[in-house]
């Protein structure tokens, strides 16, 4: 009873342990799925195009739109001030093209919007990277096909509002907003919500003229309007904005005290705002708000430590930048961890991770190695004390067969003994019987002198010896009594019968057998008293060894 209750405990825990094995395999496989995942979709900085534009031979008109696409999805446009280019290499005005970590190495398609016509589609295509600067040329080839829209298009190429609309935004999952308009400083909103919400809208949109008190140093006022996000059911919202190095610079303004604030309560709360770098440009910020209202981006005042003309950084400036981008990725390492439950991930998370898609493949084959490590450590240790355990089962019952076979030995050993004594004592009686048959011969050999009979002069070895000496000398004087008695009977035959002996011829013959037998009965009659002495004196000595050997 008691080894079935252990075995039942011991499976027991067994049991627990492989479902904790499997339970940290099964966690270690989900968490670096979800680093992958954060690194995989992680926005990243926007790739820059500029250069010639040309569509069927023409140059491509003033206020005609330039589109780039990524799986036909619209990633970002420009307006074309000069007929025949867009962009300007000299300026910060290009065509950005916006993506996240699983856009690496995608191909971008360009678009060209010519006034009353449909969009044409250019010859050329591009690999998308981040944060790269690259001269384009484009060449349009296609149909023009008139479109009676262009005059709206045209009139919305100057607007600072752009919105988004949701049929469904599911608690927990995250939603993420680029916004490709060139005069809207955010340019990614990432969203997680506590509530299962529907038909939901976002607006961003630029105003001048905010219904709150205004700041200093303000580079622009932003409102962003989501009547159906509550503050109460907003999880994680983390906003991406920009600002122009030439604003900056001009007004001497300092980079690094660019701070968001937002309108709540009749009160601008300034929100923690983190510098992630800069390119030629604009610097890049980030920062998290609890809820959607009107947004101020302002900046505080500095004494350059560089002087440069305004718009294009020199190339000290590039390599400053350059060097504050690594201390600001410094900065943000000490303060954040990218290693963030999935219902958690914000843009702190998806902005330090600085990787390709590679290195979120190589996370979950270690996340996976890790689980069959643990596994493999968990179940090599309950096999080490299973086998711990059958070893001592084992131990114990070859010491109980060991004591089992000590005791039958010891019985044995008892038994044997036992048998020793008795075959001891019975080669100790042979002995004395031996000695006791050598004492009588030789007290035989002294007694038998003279006259004796040949037989009783010989050795005697063994009590059957003895007898049949002692009968042979018991039948010698008988025989010469029955020989007297049978001449008697003769006699007693002669006289009662009256028969003449014939053989007697003489009566001398008679008296001769008279004197013979007169002469033989007394020598008889010693013999006879002889062996009756003889005989006591052997049946005494024969008492007295069957004394000594009892």
């Amino acid at each position: 009873m008691f080894r079935g209750g252990a075995g039942i405990v011991m499976t027991c825990k067994n049991n627990i342990a492989s479902v904790l094995v499997y339970a940290i395999l099964v966690f270690s496989i989900v968490l670096v799925s979800t680093i992958a995942y954060a690194q995989t979709d992680a926005p990243a900085l926007p790739s820059y195009f500029y250069g010639k534009a040309v569509y069927n031979g023409k140059n491509v008109p003033v206020n005609s739109v330039i589109t780039a696409k990524i799986d036909s999805e619209k990633r970002g446009s420009i307006k074309v001030d000069v007929a025949g280019f867009y962009g300007d290499e000299n300026s910060d005005k290009k065509l950005g093209v916006t993506g996240s970590r699983s856009s690496l190495g995608k191909t971008i398609e360009f678009y060209a919007k010519i006034p009353k016509l449909q969009e044409i589609k250019a010859t050329q295509t591009y690999r998308w990277q981040t944060g790269t600067e690259t001269k384009l040329d484009l060449t349009f080839i296609g149909e023009e096909i008139v479109d009676n829209s262009t005059e709206i298009l045209e009139g919305q190429a100057n607007i600072t509002k752009q919105s988004f609309n949701y049929s469904k935004i599911t608690a927990g999952r995250q939603v993420l907003i680029f916004i490709d308009n060139p005069l809207i400083p955010i340019i990614r909103l990432q969203l997680l919500t506590t509530a299962n919400l529907s038909d939901v809208t976002i607006e961003f949109e630029v105003v001048n003229e905010p219904i709150a008190p205004k700041l200093d140093g303000v580079y622009k006022y932003i409102s962003i309007n989501a009547p159906k996000i509550q503050d109460s059911a907003v999880k994680t919202a983390i906003l991406r904005f920009r600002v122009s190095n030439e604003w900056l610079e001009i007004n001497g303004y300092d980079p690094a005290t660019v701070k968001l604030f937002r309108y709540h309560n009749s009160n601008w709360d300034e929100l923690e705002t983190f510098h992630e770098g800069a390119d030629a440009a604009d610097n890049y910020y980030r920062a998290g708000t609890p809820g959607f209202s009107y947004f101020a981006i302002k900046a505080g005042k500095y004494v350059p430590k560089v002087n440069s003309t305004a718009g294009i950084l020199s190339s000290v400036q590039e390599e400053g930048a350059n060097k504050e981008i690594q201390e600001t990725e410094k900065k943000g390492n000490e303060t954040f961890s990218p290693v963030l439950a999935a219902s958690q991930i914000t843009g702190f998370a998806v902005e330090k991770v600085k990787s390709n898609p590679i290195i979120g493949v190589m996370l979950v084959l270690a996340g996976v190695l890790l689980g069959i490590l643990v596994t493999q450590y968990f179940a090599g240790k309950n096999k080490a004390e299973q086998n711990a355990r059958s070893a001592q089962e084992t131990q114990t019952i070859q010491k109980i067969k060991a004591i089992e076979e000590l005791e039958s030995l010891k019985e044995i050993q008892i038994q044997e003994a036992e048998t020793t004594d008795d075959t001891q004592d019975q080669e100790d009686n042979t002995i004395q019987e031996i000695k006791s048959l050598e004492e009588l011969e030789s007290l035989t050999n002294a007694q038998s002198t003279g006259d004796e009979s040949d037989q009783q002069s010989q050795p005697i070895y063994s009590i059957n010896a003895i007898e049949d000496v002692q009968t042979e000398e018991e039948t010698h004087p008988v025989q010469e009594i029955q020989s007297i008695e049978e001449l008697q009977a003769i006699d007693d035959i002669q006289d009662k019968d009256n028969q003449p002996i014939q053989e007697i011829q003489s009566i001398e013959e008679l008296q001769t057998i008279d004197d013979i037998q007169t002469e033989q009965k007394p020598q008889a009659t010693e013999n006879i008293q002889a062996t009756e002495d003889a005989q006591n004196e052997e049946d005494k000595q024969e008492t007295k060894i069957k004394l000594e050997v009892k």
